[in-house]
């Protein structure tokens, strides 16, 4: 039994399968038509789509390690652009990827210069974008930025903790230009805002000294009274006690005065320290070849998928034709059928009179 219901199975697979050639081959002309139509757009669309070159940076931000204060400091950096402390964590550069990505730097890169390839000399983003004309310059900065981001992919490596940067641009050099100088102004900002942090806490440091100096000065002179007052302390202990505290006093604000001392240092060497802490380890250069479009990938897909359109509309038109053939012969019989009851309706009617007339 179950050979048999496998010879079956079989059977009508073959006759599938010739059924399914049949229509492909019957219909063969409107697949190539189909095929050769959407080949034919493809390739007008990649001859006449204006070529893209993307240019690619990879920098390595700094680590946790490499400068003293920085974890303080750029955790204020993530708090400016809505990050959590968790997210700012100097175990992953996702923090810089927010801070290339945020509308304070992409505002100082569309209004930096750049050499346009269209024109003879220097030009800002929003010169190239054809921007001028818009009359708001927040509704021009914003749309630049869109653009701008738009065109911009960042890729975050979690193992070697770098980040790559790519740009796509109609010009090679003008790729390689708006990379470097996102990075560039990534440096500036981390560095300002470094600065500000570093002067911060300067002053705040500077301010615990002054406070630290008085207290210092006034244990002192609380010290000097307490001699003048008592020459001779050795025979009491509550006198002995007593100096004991004030010259505890006078060495707790001496170590206090002595670390404020040498912070306030490291403070103000912080604030004018201007060494880069975004490393750039593959500056962008103008890429030799365009990333889009990328022609024969775009004709052998839209061969692929041409031939599977045609198919499926050579299925189509079967279908429809098959039903219309089942609708004319449904329609035929019932017009047999109709004439055919017509018809023995009148080879009944004598019959019927003969008997009227006999009775």
């Amino acid at each position: 039994m179950n050979k048999e219901n496998k010879e079956l199975m079989e059977e009508e697979l073959e006759i599938n399968l010739l059924d399914f050639l049949d229509v492909i081959f019957k219909r063969w002309k409107l697949i190539a038509k189909i095929c050769f139509c959407v080949v034919f757009l493809t390739v007008v669309y990649s001859l006449v789509k204006s070529p893209i070159y993307t240019a690619e940076v990879t920098v390595l931000p700094p680590s946790e390690s490499g400068v003293s204060g920085s974890l303080s400091q750029l955790r204020n950096v993530a708090m400016q652009f809505g990050l959590t402390q968790g997210e700012s964590s100097l175990d992953s550069p996702l923090m810089y990827k927010k801070v290339l990505e945020s509308r304070e730097l992409i505002n100082r890169v569309v209004q930096r210069e750049y050499s346009s390839p269209r024109d003879k000399g220097k030009k800002t983003l929003i010169e190239i974008y054809n921007l001028s004309d818009v009359e708001n310059t927040e509704e021009k900065l914003y749309l630049a930025y869109k653009r701008l981001l738009k065109s911009m992919k960042i890729k975050v490596d979690n193992v070697s903790m770098t980040l790559t940067l790519s740009i796509d641009a109609y010009d090679p050099q003008l790729a390689a230009d708006i990379a470097n100088v996102m990075v560039e102004e990534l440096d500036k900002l981390n560095q300002e805002i470094r600065t500000a942090k570093a002067k911060s806490n300067k002053n705040f440091i500077k301010e615990r000294l002054e406070e630290t100096k008085k207290r210092l000065r006034f244990a002192e002179e609380a010290l000097k009274v307490f001699r003048e007052k008592n020459r001779r302390v050795e025979g009491s202990p509550e006198l002995l006690i007593q100096q004991g505290r004030l010259k505890r006093e006078i060495e707790l604000q001496q170590e206090v005065f002595i670390t404020l001392t040498r912070e306030y240092e490291l403070a103000k060497i912080q604030e004018v320290k201007d060494t880069p802490q975004i490393y750039t380890l593959s500056a962008a250069k103008p890429p030799i070849e365009k990333s889009s479009p990328k022609r024969k990938r775009n004709v052998m897909v839209s061969g692929f998928l041409s031939v599977f359109l045609g198919i499926i509309a050579a299925f189509i038109l079967e279908y429809k034709e098959n039903r219309k053939e089942e609708l004319n012969e449904l329609e035929g019989f019932k017009i047999f059928s109709r004439d055919l009851h017509g018809f023995s309706q009148r080879f009944k009617r004598p019959f019927h009179r003969k008997g009227r007339k006999h009775y």
